[in-house]
């Protein structure tokens, strides 16, 4: 009786086998939403997932944040910061749900231009500013008024560059806080400071205009002098 308990006590217990890979990984909790689940699941709700053809991402409002993506929106002038998800889908559908389906639907219809608002959240979401300008009738540093739409324009080593027309000056401005980058974005965002001789041609070709050389005056410029360590322009009759 004693020896057989024993016996029956050390019998090998049965191993427990290793889990398939399905098994695995409905294991380790809700997966990520892939664009088609989040569409889907939009859908279902009434909702509608917002795309975008000038976004990374693929929607409009999602960003790539390290690694991940983040669902932000800009409403009354503030940037609101939705959340972060593992895939674009599952943002862009966070988005679709907070602005609820009348305007989900309304923005799907379309790809419709950046507001300037929407145009700053997209460079803040990258780490960028967009360069305000007094001086401009646009709001915007190198954005001009084209035709009824809006011109980025920078000018590098002696040349103007067309960046690119666009609907709305806060699009363009965008366009250009990319180009420059996000060191040179922040510094002219700083102050609205002097315009250089480079930036001074860009706007006067933005306008139609031509400066004038002048090899005789020290400003280089044809009815501008130096005057107290400012420039001073002296007016001349054109015939």
């Amino acid at each position: 009786g004693a020896k057989q308990a024993r016996k029956e006590v050390e019998k090998p217990q049965p191993q427990p086998q290793p889990l398939s890979a399905e098994e695995a990984r409905v294991g380790d909790g809700p997966q990520p939403l892939t664009a088609e689940e989040a569409r889907a699941a939009a859908a279902a709700e009434g909702l509608e997932l917002v795309t975008s053809s000038r976004n990374e991402t693929g929607f409009k409002n999602v960003y790539k944040d390290s690694g991940r993506y983040a669902a932000k929106i800009r409403e009354n002038g503030k940037q609101r910061h939705l959340g972060l998800f593992a895939t674009p889908g599952e943002a862009a559908l966070c988005c679709a749900r907070y602005v609820g389906a009348e305007r989900a639907a309304a923005e799907a219809r379309g790809d419709r231009p950046l507001t300037a608002d929407e145009a700053r959240a997209a460079a803040a979401a990258e780490g960028l500013e967009l360069m305000p300008s007094s001086r401009s009738e646009t709001g915007f540093k190198n954005v001009y008024k084209d035709s009824g739409r809006y011109a980025a324009k920078i000018f590098e080593n002696g040349k103007q560059r067309h960046l690119g027309l666009f609907a709305t000056p806060g699009e363009a401005a965008l366009c250009y806080a990319r180009h420059v980058g996000a060191e040179r974005a922040a510094a002219e965002a700083r102050g609205d400071g002097p315009l250089t001789a480079d930036e001074a041609r860009a706007a006067a070709a933005a306008e139609g205009l031509e400066l004038m050389p002048s090899s005789r005056s020290e400003t280089g410029f044809k009815g501008v002098n130096k005057d107290n360590e400012r420039i001073k322009l002296k007016a001349e009759k054109v015939i």
